[in-house]
């Protein structure tokens, strides 16, 4: 029988949370696991991730390979897909799980809806207990994308889902070097670490339709929430950040439901967190600054100028004697209440010390776009389809 929806999940040395994974698409695959496949990419594994898979291929449509050395997260997603043979290809995170009753209606919406000239899918995300995405309906809507008056929040690979006969072409234009992405057309590597969010706008470009489940998706279990390194912590923070400035360089046309700088409390109340992981660890100094450089770009390209005089003087504050020790001090009282996740330890990992070297790298070269409010907007609708169409 044809495969309505493949369900994609790159992965790498996170055996106990694909096992629990498994778990939760066995009891979600019920009665329709002729019309579906779920394939997985291990990254090089060195846990028990194997053994997970081979337990689980006996009860589950599960194909999978391994890649013979980590590719990096970028070239996984792709690898990934191409395992694919569904209609439509839905990409998860190894981390994540499914709302009850999510992979049925999944599949029911994709097989009324579906079609060539819908091209991509946002599925919405529960992150403690409320949907990421607001939406004014509750059933699946097929909407022209001009018409779209929602805001997605794309950078959650457990929401892109895209039709998989548009891979080909899609990945025409890229190339996966040292790991990352590479856009011919820009001559510059593009959403590093979040390939799938370049699939599904690269998708929606050439799509005259978007899907949109409103009140189903994926739970946003994270195992990030568990203990790590004030350096990765930092890391994050640039990369979801520098996130937020490539979809306003290479999609402006795109309105998003930003992640990490849609209101004075998250931009003002972040800053304090890294400026405080930075008063302890000095040597993480430069991640700090260049997380701090691209969030006031930001700002500055949306006019908030409330946020940059509040960030520009608390970085003056710190400057003077004894502040960062205050600082600090506050910063352990809010880790303690808040039960922050992090904890300052050295790491030493060569792939995260790698993706670091190169988000530095691409940050400086992004901050010297030519962006402002003015080129910030929405598209015409015969631009939408413009450019390095994938059609």
């Amino acid at each position: 029988m044809e495969k309505i929806l493949s369900i994609c999940i790159p992965t790498y040395n996170r055996a106990n949370a694909l096992e629990r994974l498994f778990q939760n698409l066995s009891e979600e695959s019920t009665g329709i696991r002729d019309v579906i496949e779920i394939c997985v990419s291990d990254n090089n594994s060195t846990d028990f991730t194997e053994e997970v898979l081979k337990k689980w291929q006996k009860k589950l449509p599960i194909i999978h390979s391994k890649n013979e050395e980590n590719v990096g997260y970028d070239r996984n997603v792709i690898t990934v897909g191409w395992l694919a043979s569904g209609t439509y290809i839905w990409y998860l995170g190894d981390d994540d799980a499914l709302a009850k009753g999510t992979l049925k209606k999944v599949t029911e919406d994709l097989k009324r809806f579906g079609s060539p000239d819908m091209k991509a899918v946002y599925i919405n995300a529960l992150l403690k207990n409320r949907w990421i995405t607001k939406c004014p309906f509750e059933e699946f809507r097929r909407i022209e994308k001009e018409k779209l008056n929602v805001k997605p929040n794309v950078s959650f690979g457990g929401s892109i889902c895209i039709r998989k006969d548009g891979l080909e072409k899609i990945t025409e234009g890229i190339e996966i070097k040292s790991g990352m992405l590479f856009k011919k057309e820009y001559g510059d590597f593009v959403l590093n670490d979040f390939v799938h969010s370049y699939l599904f706008m690269e998708s929606l470009k050439s799509s005259r339709y978007i899907g949109i489940a409103p009140n189903y998706g994926i739970v946003v279990i994270a195992d990030g929430n568990r203990q790590i390194s004030y350096k990765k912590k930092l890391y994050l923070e640039l990369i979801i950040t520098k996130y937020v400035l490539e979809v306003k360089k290479y999609y402006p046309w795109f309105n998003e439901a930003e992640t990490i700088v849609d209101s004075k409390t998250r931009v003002i109340g972040r800053t304090f967190i890294n400026s405080s992981l930075v008063s302890q660890r000095p040597d993480l100094t430069e991640l700090f600054n260049a997380f701090q450089n691209v969030l006031l770009k930001i700002l500055d390209i949306e006019n908030r100028k409330f946020e940059i005089v509040v960030l520009k003087s608390f970085e003056a504050f710190r400057k003077v004697p004894g502040a960062k020790m205050v600082v600090f001090s506050l910063f352990r009282i809010v880790k303690f209440v808040y039960k922050m996740p992090f904890e300052n330890k050295n790491e030493d990992d060569p792939i995260l010390n790698k993706n670091i070297e190169y988000a530095l790298t691409s940050v400086n070269r992004l901050l010297q776009i030519d962006l402002n409010p003015n080129s910030i907007r929405p598209k015409a609708n015969n631009e939408l389809t413009a450019g390095n169409s994938s059609d």
